[in-house]
């Protein structure tokens, strides 16, 4: 995960993330241990440990600054986490595993260390979106991702392998994983206003559009 890192609206996407966590859990995001894979600069995780003393984050590489860090940075070399078994009440994975070789060795360790009761914010690209976000390219991202990476190359905008999974694969890989889901993907594009996104439409949205959403949100609980 070293090419693409975003860094913009980070405030409203923490926003965003604790409003999804609360209305799944049922109770305030607070006084909680948590977990932030992929945290890039920290600030998600800083916005998020203002109200919960034990607040991880891991990534490949340090981007944060240790002045300004209230949390626990972790560096990582892969998927695996270095933490002990139900060990966490929230995991956050936002846009994290599409920069992954091995998606479902991600997804079993967050089942591995989240707590029984408690949950995953889980949001990812959709390979089904005509548009690619991290590489600003359409439509080359449908083809075998050898060809994809390949034709990336020859225009100069490839950084690292892509790995983009479409609206069923996720339901799949959660399955697999031992995950049960709720998804959130048409409620955020329906109701933006709610979850710090902007602005809502007079339109709502049919719920089968969820699978060619540009993002795709869930809220994962162990089975």
């Amino acid at each position: 995960m070293r090419g693409y890192v975003i860094q913009s609206n980070r405030i409203e996407k923490a926003n965003k993330i604790i409003t999804i966590l609360e209305e799944s859990l049922r109770k305030p995001i607070k006084d909680l241990t948590i977990l932030d894979i992929g945290t890039g600069n920290g600030e998600i995780a800083n916005y998020i440990a203002g109200k919960n003393n034990h607040v991880y984050s891991v990534d490949v590489q340090k981007l944060v600054d240790d002045k300004k860090c209230s949390f626990q940075f972790i560096q990582v070399k892969d998927e695996r986490l270095p933490f002990a078994d139900n060990f966490f009440d929230i995991v956050i994975s936002n846009h994290v595993i599409e920069h992954l070789e091995k998606g479902m060795r991600h997804l079993n360790e967050i089942n591995r260390v989240v707590k029984p009761r408690g949950g995953c914010y889980f949001a990812t690209p959709n390979r089904n979106f005509p548009w690619e976000v991290h590489t600003r390219t359409l439509l080359i991202h449908y083809f075998p991702y050898q060809a994809f990476w390949r034709i990336l190359k020859h225009l100069h905008r490839y950084q690292e392998p892509i790995y983009l999974m479409r609206y069923g694969e996720m339901k799949k890989a959660f399955l697999q994983a031992g995950f049960t889901y709720e998804d959130f993907t048409m409620k955020v594009i329906n109701y933006p206003e709610r979850y710090h996104m902007g602005t809502s439409c007079k339109i709502e949205f049919p719920a089968f559009l969820a699978k060619f959403s540009p993002t795709n949100i869930f809220f994962l609980k162990k089975l």
